[in-house]
């Protein structure tokens, strides 16, 4: 089952509408200030969640009085943000591919926890994707040590540059083949010279590969 989440991050309402119409989906999700965004495209969702306070009140009732979705309020003390609620919501419904839209934006500690809420989905062994105009992140990797590997085609890249850095401590053994820089056996650390070793990489050939034994990659698709 794939969702879609559209929360209260930067997210034009073009972007959403292309998006929703060229995307499979069984469930739709709005977590506070997306519900505006899904009013304004006309897009009925399945879930709305959150606080609502950044959301235009009235918005939100209209909505729900319009298109009956299940609501699920919490009040603003909570230990969850809107969008990790919006995440456990996908979970609880069996989704096991999550594409989250306006997760990133200008509040830097919200876009860098909804990098981290990716993680609740990765320990499930779900996907879970953060995307807007120019990105699709998403977490690569696992707790314990085993083979991860990934495929990139050029044809279907998200942009230009795919960067690789370390969401754990370190990420072992990593190997890339097809990219502008290529690398063998090699290792990244956050906090170190090796963190940024993994950024603005480009595709050399058509098909591109990254493989690794142990730890986790924070994935960035990225246009210029």
């Amino acid at each position: 089952m794939t969702a879609v989440i559209l929360t209260g991050g930067s997210l034009s309402k073009e972007f959403a509408a292309v998006f929703l119409e060229t995307t499979e989906y069984d469930l739709l999700i709005g977590a506070d200030r997306g519900v505006e965004v899904l009013a304004d495209i006309g897009a009925g969702a399945d879930i709305i969640a959150g606080d609502f306070d950044s959301a235009d009140e009235r918005k939100v009732l209209k909505y729900i009085e319009r298109y009956e979705p299940e609501v699920r309020r919490y009040p603003p003390e909570k230990d969850y943000t809107d969008t990790e609620i919006a995440i456990r919501a996908a979970d609880e419904k069996s989704a096991d591919t999550v594409y989250i839209l306006g997760g990133l934006g200008t509040r830097f500690d919200h876009s860098l926890g909804n990098i981290h809420a990716l993680n609740y989905l990765l320990e499930r062994g779900k996907k879970g994707y953060i995307i807007d105009e120019n990105n699709k992140i998403h977490l690569l990797g696992g707790a314990k040590a085993g083979h991860y590997f990934e495929r990139f085609e050029k044809n279907s890249l998200f942009g230009r540059y795919v960067s690789l850095l370390p969401f754990t401590r370190e990420v072992e053994n990593v190997t890339l083949k097809g990219f502008k820089y290529p690398l063998e056996n090699g290792k990244f650390i956050a906090g170190g010279g090796g963190a940024f070793v993994g950024i603005s990489n480009e595709l050399r050939d058509e098909t591109a590969t990254v493989e690794f034994e142990k730890g986790i990659l924070i994935v960035a698709e990225s246009g210029e």
